[in-house]
């Protein structure tokens, strides 16, 4: 991670401090933080490394990084990337698995959000009989990640019936990269995955994958209120939370997809 880690250092550090940057990179959840990351298109780096220590960070800033053609965006968190991942890994392999009439397996992923995710796309397949139109799609969508990263390596990782995943160092040799620029070229492919399965026309069953988590029920009625139209200060009399918890409730609503413009929030 120390690339993506300086990466976002070098696109930060004229504008925020030291601890600013460090906060986006380890994912406090603070509106502040919140705010300087999409204020610097950095979002999909917020909470790349969370256990980063704050004198490894120190280390890691102090040379330039070799990578500077690395995406961003605001529409998800590093979080939301790697789960979208992962729910696509344990879709494969269940379908791998259950086409070969083999229904005893170990799970690739342990997270129960992806188990229920998967489970819930895999009955739409089963009761639909949409089997020929998934395989289309994952052809489709592998094909589309190759032309737009050409070092993909994220395939990889996908593991299914008697096909084991590599690890990473395996990659690493197979590729012939460094262990560091392989973390790079996974956080490129998990990022453009999300990207392309945004387009719900040609992926309408993939798509189901592009992890969108929920809000609570507190968080959603801040939620409501803002569609009405009220101010922040209105939304914490009505709600008799405080102001702070409001912000706190508006960075739960973009990371969950349920706003989009943050300059509706910044003076």
């Amino acid at each position: 991670m120390k690339t993506l880690i300086q990466f976002a250092y070098h696109q930060a550090s004229p504008y925020k401090t030291e601890k600013s940057i460090y906060n986006i990179i380890t994912g406090k959840k603070s509106h502040q933080t919140f705010f300087d990351a999409v204020s610097l298109n950095l979002f999909t780096l917020f909470g790349i490394q969370k256990n980063l220590s704050w004198e490894t960070f120190l280390t890691y800033i102090t040379h330039e990084p070799n990578d500077l053609r690395i995406p961003t965006n605001n529409q998800a968190t590093f979080q939301t990337l790697n789960q979208t991942f992962e729910n696509i890994q344990l879709l494969i392999q269940t379908l791998s698995h259950l086409k070969h009439q083999s229904t005893s397996f170990m799970p690739v992923s342990s997270q129960i959000d992806t188990h229920l995710k998967v489970k819930q796309v895999y009955h739409q397949i089963k009761h639909q009989h949409l089997e020929e139109n998934v395989y289309r799609e994952i052809h489709h969508l592998f094909k589309k990640l190759n032309q737009q990263q050409p070092q993909s390596v994220i395939h990889y990782f996908l593991t299914g019936y008697e096909e084991g995943m590599y690890t990473a160092h395996q990659v690493a040799l197979i590729e012939k990269v460094h262990p560091e620029a392989l973390t790079v070229l996974i956080y490129k492919d998990l990022y453009y995955l999300h990207s392309l399965l945004g387009e719900t026309e040609e992926f309408p069953i993939l798509t189901q994958c592009r992890t969108t988590l929920k809000v609570s029920q507190a968080v959603y009625r801040t939620f409501l209120l803002i569609k009405e139209g009220h101010s922040i200060e209105s939304i914490s009399q009505k709600n008799r939370i405080s102001v702070n918890t409001v912000y706190d409730h508006i960075i739960d609503l973009f990371i969950n997809d349920y706003l989009e413009d943050y300059r509706l929030f910044i003076n």
